[in-house]
C-alpha cells in the first residue's frame, strides 16, 4: 500500500520536474528571441542614424555646388554669412553610438548570466528528474531534449 502510494508520489514529482524543465527551455528560448530582436532593434537604430547623415551630408554638397546657371559666379559671393560654431554631429552621434554600445553590452552581460543561471537550473532539475526515476524503479533514464 505505502509502496504504490510513494510510487505515484515520485511520478507525479518526475512529471512536474519535466513540465518545469520544458517551460525553461521554452523561456529560455523566448529570452533568445527578444535579445536578437533588441539587436535588430539597435542595429535598425544605427541604420537610421547613418542614412540621416547621409542625407545631411548629400544636402550640404548640394548647397556647396553652385546650380548650372551661377558657375559664373564667385564662390565667396556664394557663402552665406558665418554661424556660431555649433557641435559636429558626427561626434554627437559617436558619443550617443558609445552610450548605446555601454547600454547594450550591460543588457547582454545580464541575458549571458541569466541564461547561464537557467542552464544551471535546467541541469538540476534533469539530475533530479533522473534520480527520482530510479528511485521509482522505472530504470528508463531518457535524455530530455
Amino acid at each position: 500500500m505505502w509502496r504504490r502510494s510513494a510510487d505515484h508520489t515520485y511520478k507525479y514529482m518526475c512529471k512536474r520536474l519535466e513540465q518545469e524543465v520544458m517551460q525553461e527551455r521554452e523561456q529560455r528560448a523566448s529570452e533568445t528571441l527578444l535579445r536578437e530582436r533588441g539587436g535588430a532593434l539597435e542595429v535598425r537604430r544605427q541604420l537610421e542614424a547613418e542614412l540621416q547623415v547621409l542625407r545631411a551630408n548629400h544636402s550640404s554638397q548640394d548647397l556647396l555646388t553652385p546650380p548650372p546657371s551661377l558657375v559664373g559666379v564667385s564662390p565667396l559671393a556664394l557663402q552665406a554669412p558665418p554661424q556660431p560654431p555649433q557641435a559636429p554631429p558626427l561626434q554627437v552621434q559617436v558619443q550617443q553610438l558609445s552610450k548605446e554600445k555601454q547600454s547594450v553590452e550591460a543588457e547582454l552581460h545580464r541575458c549571458q548570466e541569466a541564461e547561464r543561471e537557467a542552464s544551471e537550473r535546467v541541469h538540476r532539475l534533469e539530475r533530479l528528474v533522473e534520480v527520482l526515476r530510479k528511485k521509482v524503479g522505472t530504470g528508463s533514464v531518457r535524455a530530455v531534449s
